[in-house]
């Protein structure tokens, strides 16, 4: 039989059970709130985001909470779009349907992604390592450049050589034949020289402007493990040009033109000797392509799955 010092005893365990039950509610949210702020105050805003998120079903009211969804959720969307820059670009294809060139323009496209979520915070470590992997992948693309750069180079500089070789021939002929001095002095051998320079330069006009095109890509290229060889590859593109004029267009008397080309010639060996020394074995078109696209869609920008999805239901939140 119930008596009423057992129903009092019955309220008052009812009203212990609902007062702890609320109290726990406050407590695990507070937990949550605490979690979330050490966890932006670490600047680790893959963590802060899912506390922020369980935080906001439990409170949907929460300004913090809706802070940080908006700021640390901003940086995801920025890197995510980084990486779906690559991969939609990159999607079905293979080294024989993407270039160097084309693959490389988009690196410079996710980076500037990648920028701007560094913006937000200097000190994310996820920012910087997907950082530090698109810049290894641009150094990589940079060496593959420099392959077709050193060949066309080549091509060009020994086309140049060949006509200044064939002035040379008719210069020391003038200058070793008894019989032509008489008719033809040496000097004179010289101003009679008929090089076709325009015709050799439109015939090497198409390989000159490729070199300029990769000049131009990388010239962006300001920051990152790659800068010191980026710099010495563009300055062997403009001794390239440099090498060509000096071995196609005679300047001043015979010897100054001689003592240009030689200079020239010289100076064009020593630099590609350089970079050649400075570009790892290892890099070939098409097997450094083909492991750079298989790399492509394993880049990580975040270790938790709820982040992409936390940042796909707010994406109305974001800008580009």
């Amino acid at each position: 039989m119930w008596t009423k010092k057992n129903q009092v005893a019955l309220v008052v365990v009812i009203l212990l059970v609902v007062v702890g039950v609320y109290y726990g509610s406050i407590s695990k949210k507070a937990g949550l709130q605490d979690n979330m702020l050490d966890a932006v105050a670490d600047h680790d805003h893959e963590n802060a985001l899912v506390y922020a998120n369980q935080l906001l079903k439990k409170e949907p009211s929460n300004n913090e909470a809706k802070r940080v969804i908006n700021e640390s959720g901003q940086i995801f969307f920025y890197l995510r779009a980084a990486k779906s820059t690559l991969t939609e670009f990159t999607a079905g294809k293979d080294d024989a349907t993407v270039s160097p060139k084309q693959l490389y323009e988009q690196f410079d496209k996710a980076r500037e992604y990648t920028a701007k979520a560094k913006a937000l915070d200097p000190r994310f470590r996820t920012v910087s390592n997907f950082e530090k992997t698109l810049d290894k992948a641009q150094t990589t693309l940079i060496h593959i450049l420099s392959l077709n750069v050193f060949e066309v180079g080549q091509t060009v500089v020994e086309k140049a050589g060949a006509n200044y070789r064939k002035t040379s021939e008719i210069m020391d002929v003038a200058a070793s034949s008894r019989y032509l001095s008489t008719f033809l002095p040496y000097q004179s051998a010289w101003a009679s020289v008929d090089t076709p320079i325009e015709e050799i330069k439109e015939e090497l006009l198409p390989q000159l402007n490729e070199m300029d095109e990769t000049g131009r890509l990388i010239s962006v290229y300001r920051e990152g493990s790659a800068k010191d060889f980026t710099m010495s590859l563009l300055t062997y593109i403009s001794v390239v040009k440099t090498t060509v004029d000096a071995l196609l267009v005679p300047k001043g008397s015979y010897d100054d033109f001689s003592k240009a080309a030689n200079r020239a010639t010289a100076e064009y060996k020593n630099i590609r000797t350089q970079l050649k020394r400075a570009t790892p074995r290892s890099v070939s078109r098409k097997g450094t392509m083909i492991s750079l696209l298989k790399g492509i869609p394993e880049y990580k920008i975040s270790r938790n799955s709820a982040v992409a999805e936390i940042v796909t239901a707010n994406q109305s939140l974001y800008k580009l």
